[in-house]
């Protein structure tokens, strides 16, 4: 497993952009997954978005997991918590 540096460019271009200013256009369903330990995006962050969000939606936290959800268990419980979701959507 390598990490890649992410270009400048991305990382300046990122930080045009707050999606707390247009979170009320997003009507679709919503699955946030969040790590429990990491740093770069907090949980607390998501935590803000989550609450801002105005329609059908989920805040699931793989614990112990960090930004880059290096282990193998956490992408297996990645995968469940994505399956999950849209075997429920598909059957609403």
């Amino acid at each position: 497993w390598t990490v890649k540096k992410i270009k400048y460019n991305f990382i300046t271009d990122w930080e045009q952009y707050n999606i707390l200013d247009n979170i009320d256009k997003i009507k679709n369903p919503t699955l946030l997954i969040v790590w429990e330990n990491d740093t770069v995006t907090p949980l607390s962050d998501h935590q803000i978005v989550f609450e801002k969000l105005d329609t059908d939606k989920q805040l699931s936290i793989v614990k112990w997991a960090d930004h880059y959800f290096r282990e193998q268990h956490h992408l297996e419980e990645l995968y469940d918590i994505i399956y999950k979701w849209l075997t429920q959507k598909i059957n609403d």
